[in-house]
C-alpha cells in the first residue's frame, strides 16, 4: 500500500487500529452513528460541528499551532511548523495529528480544509497568501518612508486604506511598485502573508503561550469554600420544594416526545424566579430523584 495521502480519507485509511482508537477517544462525536467508510468518517471529521469541539479541547498553545499550520504553506514539513513557533512544537504536532487537526501527506503535514474557513482567511492578522512568488529580499531595500507603512501592518490587521490606488503617495507607491503590498481594491492594500511573517521575524505569533498562566485572584479558605457550598445546596433544595409544590398544584402536560411544554416551564420558572434554563435543570434533577413521574395517562 502507498504510504502518500493525497486525501484526508486517504490518510485514515493508513492509520493503524491504535492511531484510530485514539482518534475516537479524543473526538467521540465522531461515532454518532458509526460512519459507513473512511469517506464518510472524513467528511464528519472535516464538518464544522466538529471541527469545532475538537478545537475547543485544545488549550491556547495548541491553538495557536493550528493557527500557525494554517498560515503557512501546503504540504509543509514539521521543520517548518516549529521554525514558524517554537522548537516545543515537535511534542504537540503529535496530538495535533491524532486530533485530525493535521493529517500526513507522505513526510509532510496537511490541514483539512473546513479547518482553514474556521481559523479564517487572515489567521493571527496575517494577510492574504502571495499570488506568486514573493520575493522577500526586496524588504532589504524599503526606504524609511515606507518602514512605517510595514511597521503598521505587519502584526495587523494586514490591510490598509487609501484615498485612491492611482495615488498612493510616495510611501505606500514604493511598496506597490515593489509587489511588497498588493492591491485588494481601489482603496484598499494589503501585505501579503510571506512578507509579514519575514517582518515578525520568521514567527507566525508575537508570543506563544507554551507555558499555563499563573493562577491569580482571591484566594479562599476551606472554610469559605464550605459555606458556600452550603448555601448553593440549601438553594437548590429550595428550588426543588418550590417546584414540586407549583407541579402538585398545577401539573403541567407530559409531551408524546418527553419533557413538558415551553409554556409550562416558563410558568414554572417564574414561580421559582429563575431563568427557562435553571428550571428546566431542577425539573431533571427533581425525576432523577424520583421526586417526579411522568403519569402516562
Amino acid at each position: 500500500m502507498s504510504t502518500l495521502a493525497n486525501t484526508f480519507a486517504d490518510e485514515l485509511r493508513l492509520r493503524s487500529e491504535s492511531d484510530l482508537a485514539a482518534l475516537f477517544t479524543l473526538r467521540p462525536d465522531l461515532l454518532s452513528p458509526v460512519p459507513n467508510d473512511f469517506s464518510a468518517l472524513a467528511a464528519r471529521a472535516n464538518s464544522t460541528p466538529s471541527l469545532v469541539r475538537a478545537l475547543d479541547s485544545l488549550n491556547l498553545w495548541h491553538y495557536q499551532i493550528v493557527e500557525a499550520a494554517c498560515s503557512i504553506a501546503e504540504p509543509f514539513k514539521k521543520s517548518e511548523l516549529i521554525a514558524v513557533t517554537s522548537s516545543e512544537t515537535t511534542f504537540a504536532i503529535e496530538n495535533l495529528w491524532q486530533l485530525g487537526l493535521i493529517y500526513k501527506d507522505g513526510d509532510k503535514y496537511r490541514t483539512p480544509t473546513n479547518l482553514k474557513l474556521l481559523i479564517g482567511d487572515e489567521p493571527v492578522g496575517l494577510g492574504p497568501i502571495y499570488p506568486g512568488k514573493a520575493d522577500l529580499n526586496k524588504l532589504k531595500d524599503v526606504p524609511k518612508t515606507s518602514e512605517a507603512v510595514l511597521a503598521k501592518l505587519t502584526w495587523g490587521p494586514p490591510r490598509g486604506q487609501i484615498t485612491d490606488i492611482k495615488k498612493p503617495g510616495t510611501a505606500i507607491g514604493w511598496l506597490l511598485d515593489n509587489n511588497i503590498l498588493i492591491p485588494m481594491d481601489s482603496h484598499t492594500v494589503a501585505l501579503p502573508r510571506e512578507f509579514g511573517i519575514k517582518l515578525r521575524g520568521g514567527k507566525v505569533h508575537k508570543e506563544l503561550s507554551i507555558k499555563a498562566p499563573d493562577l491569580t485572584g482571591k484566594k479562599l479558605s476551606q472554610k469559605q469554600i464550605d459555606l458556600a457550598a452550603i448555601a448553593n445546596i440549601s438553594t437548590v433544595m429550595r428550588w426543588c420544594e418550590e417546584l414540586l409544590h407549583n407541579l402538585s398544584d398545577e401539573p403541567p402536560t407530559a409531551l408524546r416526545t418527553g419533557g413538558i411544554g415551553i409554556r409550562d416551564l416558563k410558568r414554572i420558572a417564574e414561580h421559582i424566579g429563575v431563568d427557562e434554563a435553571c428550571a428546566g435543570f431542577i425539573a431533571e434533577l427533581c425525576y432523577l430523584g424520583g421526586l417526579l413521574v411522568i403519569d402516562p395517562d
